[in-house]
């Protein structure tokens, strides 16, 4: 930051986007099975690729829910991604 004045002299940014992950480290100390520690960092995932994208994740949840039973093909599924799925539906 010295040498260029466009980098912050902290990363207070960057701490705090990741503390959610760091606090629910302790929690995932208590993932009965490892197929339940794979969901659980799958959910994680598509909620946090939810964020980047300016997606409402519990809106985003509640239209992937409605239309998950419905996908049949390999381009179902790929509609269903955060930022191809119709929220208003």
């Amino acid at each position: 930051y010295v040498e260029d004045g466009r980098y912050s002299i902290d990363n207070n940014v960057q701490e705090n986007a990741i503390r959610p992950f760091c606090v629910g480290r302790r929690n995932w100390l208590f993932a009965d099975t490892v197929a339940g520690a794979n969901a659980s960092a799958n959910l994680y995932s598509l909620l946090q690729t939810c964020q980047v994208n300016g997606i409402d994740g519990y809106r985003y949840l509640r239209a992937l829910f409605v239309a998950l039973p419905k996908a049949q093909t390999a381009d179902d599924y790929a509609a269903l991604l955060p930022w191809r799925i119709d929220l208003a539906a």
